[in-house]
């Protein structure tokens, strides 16, 4: 049986791991938190409004990147890491994967 010493333990290693692997994922992104934060706000409103073209076209994400002088092809490309491979993907899966960095000031 596990001491509740050693459960206190493995699960402080756990978060510290967990918040190892925000941070250099947070350090690899391609563009700024307030960047993301505009780019998935304009795109779930764009989505709403407009609808989504499915078949992998991100028209509404690429329109704001290029809008705003972002990097396209490093940007739509991570976008796609994290399940955004058409606009209705990056306001439902990119969101959902950084909703904790958007809190964050």
């Amino acid at each position: 049986m596990t001491s509740p010493d050693e459960k206190r333990r493995r699960k402080d290693a756990l978060q510290l791991v967990k918040k190892r692997q925000r941070d250099a994922a947070e350090a690899a992104m391609p563009l700024s938190k307030p960047a993301l934060r505009e780019l998935l706000e304009y795109v779930e409103n764009a989505v709403t409004v407009h609808g989504c073209g499915h078949a992998l076209s991100l028209l509404h994400t690429r329109a704001f990147l290029e809008e705003h002088h972002l990097p396209v092809t490093t940007i739509v490309p991570w976008l796609n890491e994290y399940g955004g491979y058409c606009d209705c993907e990056v306001a439902a899966n990119v969101l959902s994967e950084w909703s904790y960095i958007l809190q964050e000031p």
